[in-house]
């Protein structure tokens, strides 16, 4: 606020000239202080824009945090000059520190936060200032090293500090517990809260932020915040501070930007955040990953604010619908299968209930082929999924290509599928499904079984149909399962074949993910590794090779009964949408009718992977791959969707 009275004052070329300062209202601020904080000192000329001078130094003094009010600064007009005259009224000692709105910590818990945070700051003051004695020594002793060369005859280097003559002694390095921290090293000189000291707003709301919401985040309690701090002026409740706090309990959950998605769907979800807790880090985690792993949001964004109800939040998930319709069509060329077209259509959020039908035709140089799959993630509520298909394939399986050994046969596979899963926990699921298929092939080249033991020749070539039930169990911690960037999964599976069928056979599985963040980037590994026993035909060997598991060689290059895949890859994103990746990797596969006798190949490469948000099928990935060792093939994959 600027002032002046209607007594007339010298005003030269200069400005008005400042013949004195006075500070009014100040009780345990000192004056002194007050005027060093000041730009105008007696004797000073204020230009023609007296008033944004004036302005200018009452920020600084507001700045402080003293002042419970935005200081004056006045002047009075005399012939030699004008006297400025700054008013000021304090804030009042402190006394007593009390809490409102707490039920998670207690008073005493609270206040030892606040305690500790200013021992924290102690902590890092000591940590700076040995550090400092450190810099300080290490700039010595090069000085000394220095002087030891003059000494020693060898060209002069110049010194830091010329003037330094005299004997140079290091300091030593003391013990953190020995090194003093005062008011002014914490606080620049305005402590937050001492007793029978004058309270610092600016200071007691920097350490309440710090020290007592520092003990909710902590915690996981992520929407607690300072609802106010009031500071007693008079009578008995005079320097007593009162700090309010809203711990985040949810009194509403909104959704919104939905507009094909049904609001159920959405909601059936969100299980972790509850009405009438205290939100949690973890819990909005969660939610947002049950929610992006749908598939069906390109973006999710949870947020809160404050209800009307004191302590309360609102919170507010935004999401953004991907594009769930997909029609699509493509051409690929295999060494085994020769040219390739599929023509294909997906829903993947049928009626916005994100139930899912997809058919596909695919054409080869044999006969045509399709699959039609049809899945309900939420039969019996969010917990019971079901899930069928029914399919026809046409294919060509080769071994020992390029060599006097290669041999091809073109496989036809009909059959069907019903499953049903079950959610039991946020991390643990389990899926059984029962399927029947009819296999029958005919060798187009060479021998398929050369070399084989008669036992072996005998259970390969057979011909019929499996009938088999397979019980699957998932534990999952992945943050997208769609582009993961953190986090695991853990697959067990045993499939059983007879129940009348041709074949008798037992397949087991498991199969480990793992991934960890590096910045906006991600190291990814995975094992799988395949046990089978009994009559198990050549179409349900395991297979190994081409772009979905050993990048680098042919695919079927190694098959068997058992089987052992690891793979590592860095994913290095180019954009800060991680739309674009560089992808280096690393392949390794075994693959026989024993542990003891098998092939294995190990492959690295490079590859590019680039999203397409609107196609809505994940990466699409390029990944150029090298043998290393054995007949060191090199070839260029192309994939749709992670290798894993």
């Amino acid at each position: 606020m600027l002032a002046a009275s209607p007594v007339a004052f010298a005003q030269g070329e200069r400005g008005i000239l400042i013949y004195s300062i006075q500070v009014i209202g100040n009780k345990n601020v000192e004056s002194e202080y007050i005027l060093s904080l000041l730009t105008i000192k007696a004797g000073d000329y204020i230009s023609a824009n007296a008033y944004t001078v004036l302005e200018k130094n009452a920020d600084i003094l507001e700045r402080t945090g003293y002042f419970r009010e935005r200081p004056v600064l006045s002047y009075e007009g005399y012939e030699q000059g004008a006297m400025l005259v700054i008013e000021v009224k304090e804030w009042p000692l402190f006394r007593e520190l009390r809490f409102t709105g707490n039920s998670i910590f207690s008073g005493d818990e609270l206040l030892a936060a606040l305690q500790d945070f200013v021992q924290g700051r102690a902590d890092d003051v000591r940590k700076q200032k040995i550090d400092e004695i450190k810099k300080e020594r290490k700039r010595i002793e090069k000085e000394l090293k220095q002087k030891e060369k003059e000494s020693a005859g060898e060209e002069p280097v110049e010194p830091e500090d010329p003037a330094a003559e005299e004997a140079i002694e290091l300091p030593e390095i003391p013990d953190a517990e020995d090194i003093e921290v005062s008011t002014e090293d914490l606080w620049g000189g305005n402590p937050p809260l001492n007793q029978g000291e004058i309270i610092n707003a600016r200071t007691l709301e920097w350490a309440l932020v710090n020290g007592i919401l520092g003990l909710y985040h902590e915690n996981g309690y992520i929407a607690a915040w300072i609802r106010d701090f009031n500071i007693g002026l008079e009578g008995e409740n005079e320097g007593v501070v009162t700090v309010e706090i809203g711990e985040g309990y949810v009194d509403e959950i909104l959704v919104s930007g939905f507009e094909k998605t049904k609001e159920r769907i959405i909601r059936r979800e969100i299980l972790s955040v509850k009405i009438g807790e205290p939100l949690m880090e973890t819990a909005i985690r969660d939610d947002f990953r049950r929610l992006i792993n749908t598939g069906l949001f390109e973006e999710v964004k949870p947020d809160w604010e404050p209800s009307i109800k004191p302590g309360h939040i609102k919170v507010i998930f935004e999401v953004t619908e991907a594009r769930t319709g997909q029609f699509g069509f493509g051409a690929a060329y295999s060494t085994v299968s020769g040219f390739q077209g599929t023509i294909s259509y997906k829903e993947k959020n049928l009626f916005g209930e994100a139930k899912s039908i997809s058919t596909t035709l695919i054409f080869t140089q044999d006969d045509p082929g399709f699959e039609i799959e049809y899945r309900d993630p939420n039969v019996q509520g969010r917990d019971m999924s079901f899930s069928t298909s029914v399919f026809s394939f046409h294919t060509r399986q080769q071994r020992n290509p390029g060599s006097v050994k290669e041999s091809e046969l073109k496989l036809d596979t009909w059959g069907a599928s019903v499953g049903v899963g079950k959610r039991f926990t946020d991390r643990i699921s389990g899926n059984l499904s029962f399927g029947v298929t009819e296999n029958r092939y005919d060798v187009i080249k060479g021998d398929p079984f050369v070399n084989y033991s008669d036992i072996r020749r005998a259970r390969l070539t057979e011909e019929g149909q499996t009938r088999s039930m397979t019980v699957t169990g998932y534990y999952d911690t992945r943050d997208n399962k769609f582009s993961t960037k953190e986090g695991g999964m853990l697959a067990v599976s045993a499939e059983i074949a007879g129940f009348g069928g041709d074949f008798d056979f037992r397949k087991y599985i498991q199969e480990y993910r793992h991934f960890i963040p590096i910045g906006r980037h991600t190291i990814g590994f995975r094992e799988r590794i395949g046990y089978a026993e009994g009559e198990l035909p050549i179409y349900e060997e395991f297979r190994l090779g081409g772009a979905y598991s050993i990048r680098g060689i042919d695919e079927d290059y190694l098959t068997g009964s058992k089987s052992l895949l690891f793979n590592t890859e860095f994913r290095y994103a180019i954009d800060k949408k991680e739309q674009f990746v560089v992808a280096l990797f690393s392949d390794s596969g075994w693959a026989g009718e024993s542990f003891s006798e098998w092939d294995g190949e190990t492959t690295a490469g490079i590859g590019l992977h680039f999203q397409i948000p609107q196609l809505g099928f994940g990466a699409i990935r390029l990944d150029y791959g090298w043998q290393l060792g054995g007949d060191q093939n090199e070839l260029l994959h192309f994939g749709i969707g992670e290798i894993f």
